[in-house]
Order: C-alpha cells, then sequence, then structure tokens
C-alpha cells in the first residue's frame, strides 16, 4: 500500500492524457477521469473475513456462537488482477 502514492504521481506525472505538467491544456496535476483500474495491483483485495464469534451460557454447559458474513470492499479478481500485493 506504500506504493500507492508512488505510483500515483508517476502516472500523472508521465500521463498525456491531461495528467501531466506539459499537457497542451495547461497546468494540471491530477488526471481528468481517473480510474481504479491501474492502482488495483498495488492496493490488493480490500475484504473483511468471516469470523466466528462464541460466548458460554453462565452456569451451563452451553454456548451461543454467531458468525459473522465475509464482506469484500474490492476484489482485484475482479479488475484482472491474479496476484495483487495486499
Amino acid at each position: 500500500a506504500l506504493l500507492f502514492p508512488v505510483y500515483w504521481i508517476l502516472q500523472a506525472a508521465l500521463s498525456g492524457s491531461g495528467a501531466s505538467l506539459y499537457s497542451s491544456n495547461g497546468i494540471s496535476l491530477f488526471p481528468d477521469d481517473p480510474t481504479l483500474q491501474p492502482f488495483v495491483w498495488v492496493v490488493g483485495d480490500l475484504i473483511i473475513p468471516t469470523y466466528r464469534i462464541s460466548m458460554a451460557v453462565p452456569l451451563t454447559d452451553l454456548a451461543v456462537v454467531f458468525n459473522t458474513p465475509e464482506i469484500t470492499f474490492l476484489d482485484a479478481s475482479a479488475h484482472g488482477v491474479e496476484n495483487p500485493s495486499g
């Protein structure tokens, strides 16, 4: 995740489509229409895994078990990344 700002700055500096300091549209530091796809390999998967929470019932041998669902914020494989860095 530390390479994300470095890659974005290099992408902005070297791009010729409105993100370059030397573009024909004047001085611009950020791309006109940025997409997430070039940075997915740096960010990687953003997934909260499932958890099993177990609580014992006092004075019995019973336990209450809760399973949390898996939450996926960003799936890198959906953007064509096979081996994300995250």
